[in-house]
């Protein structure tokens, strides 16, 4: 048989060469470079153009633009839930307690400026506060429940809540997020200061401690738009009757959208510093911090302008002198923080 007729298909040879036209020709080893720098060429134009598009789409998807949203009249509840564990170790004896308060605030939007800055009347609809724990001071409180908190510290503690409860105090918030002002009325701290009788509870809900207490559970937006990764901080300073000068540093971390519950939200974790300048000369004790850690995460609905909630796990250790005696103490908190739209039936 003639070798031409190849009745078993392609010889080895053939077989093996990839250059074989569709006419049957072998090309010639100058095509075949020219063919495959054309190849090649291509191959890198595609490449280059799906890199380009690819980063255009993902620019595009990722970078965002976080604004609070306002609008007159709206009303939102704000539930803060914590679980307190302290330990302390005096000498050879251990003491634990638990605190678990529950707080819900509503905020009811007043107006809103050209510049998207709101007037927000704020009030404490319910608080609650369960002590555990504490030799001879173990207490449970509702403002709901008409029953008086027992034991010393509730007998102290509940003209303090029913102040909150009864007054309401005001806060202007840029769309950034930022507090402008905070307005305690007159009465409402009145009733707060003759009700201190435990050191630095008054503090808490006074002017600067209700400004700490509005940005702890909100954000500050950066005037730019944030792609995943991008960090910014916020920072506030008060003034602790115990403590002296402390200046909170709140560090957020965009980390893009999740779905949560059929809801697309931005998430940003939260790295929270604390500093203590010296403290107060007249102060009961000096204290010493010696180890701080507190991280979670934030989630935004970006849509909506609202916050979707928080979670803050903190832990502190610190070394108490008091009237010579060393106490050590460790206080571990979680703070779970959820906004969601007020009842049709409630009052401002």
């Amino acid at each position: 048989m003639s070798p031409t007729s190849r009745p078993h298909g392609l010889s080895y040879n053939e077989r093996a060469s990839p250059h074989l036209e569709k006419t049957g020709r072998f090309m010639g080893q100058s095509e075949v470079s020219v063919m495959r720098a054309g190849y090649r060429s291509f191959a890198a134009e595609c490449a280059a153009l799906l890199f380009c598009l690819s980063m255009g789409i993902q620019t595009a998807q990722a970078q965002k633009v976080l604004r609070w949203k306002f609008e007159p009249g709206d009303s939102r509840d704000m539930t803060i839930v914590q679980t307190i564990h302290v330990a302390v170790t005096a000498a050879d004896q251990n003491v634990e307690m638990r605190m678990s308060p529950t707080m819900v605030l509503r905020q009811v939007i007043d107006s809103v400026n050209a510049e998207g800055i709101a007037s927000v009347t704020q009030r404490f609809v319910r608080i609650q506060m369960k002590l555990e724990g504490a030799p001879g001071a173990s207490f449970a409180y509702d403002s709901n429940v008409e029953t008086p908190a027992e034991g010393p510290i509730g007998s102290m503690i509940a003209p303090i809540f029913g102040a909150l409860t009864k007054g309401k105090f005001t806060a202007h918030i840029s769309p950034r997020g930022e507090i402008l002002d905070v307005q305690v009325p007159e009465e409402m701290t009145d009733a707060m200061a003759r009700a201190a009788g435990l050191p630095g509870v008054a503090e808490i809900f006074s002017k600067d401690g209700l400004n700490q207490l509005l940005k702890q559970n909100a954000a500050k937006f950066p005037e730019q738009a944030v792609i995943r990764g991008d960090s910014w901080t916020d920072s506030l300073e008060l003034n602790n009757p115990i403590l002296g000068k402390q200046t909170i540093k709140t560090k957020f971390t965009y980390a893009g959208e999740e779905v949560v519950n059929d809801r697309k939200v931005d998430k940003m974790s939260v790295t929270l510093s604390f500093e203590f300048g010296d403290p107060p000369a007249n102060a009961p004790a000096k204290i010493k911090v010696s180890e701080q850690a507190a991280s979670g995460v934030m989630r935004f609905d970006a849509a909506t302008g609202q916050l979707v909630g928080s979670e803050i796990d903190q832990t502190m250790k610190m070394e108490i002198n008091a009237l010579g005696n060393v106490l050590n103490q460790t206080i571990k908190s979680k703070t779970i923080v959820t906004v969601a739209p007020s009842p049709k039936s409630a009052n401002p």
